[in-house]
């Protein structure tokens, strides 16, 4: 088992989002589809994952992901997550691949021995 470095026993939410960040990179990097079909499997990996899960340090990142993945209103019986994916670019989807990327590998960072 993984002893956490940093981190109180207490804290499971921060582990808690550590699975949930692990499991959206690997939907990013060997998901099916195009960027946004991956960002949609990684969304749903770690939507669940609350801003005070993570550690005050990243809560800026996860805010800017989640506003880029719901800025679109609904059409119909879509989701925002869908609305917006259906009209993304691909650079803005590789910008918001790296921040998930980034919040996965910095809480990472915090359980490595």
């Amino acid at each position: 088992m993984t002893k956490a470095k940093n981190i109180k026993p207490e804290n499971s939410k921060i582990l808690y989002a550590l699975e949930k960040f692990t499991a959206a990179v690997h939907s990013l990097a060997v998901g099916a589809g195009d960027i946004r079909s991956r960002l949609l499997s990684a969304y749903m990996s770690f939507h669940t994952v609350k801003q005070e899960d993570l550690p005050e340090a990243l809560r800026m990142d996860f805010d800017i992901i989640m506003k880029e993945l719901t800025k679109k209103e609904p059409i119909g019986s879509e989701g925002n997550v869908d609305a917006t994916l259906s009209s993304m670019n691909d650079e803005t989807g590789v910008e918001i691949a790296e921040r998930i990327i980034k919040i996965e590998e910095k809480l990472s960072e915090l359980f490595k021995d």
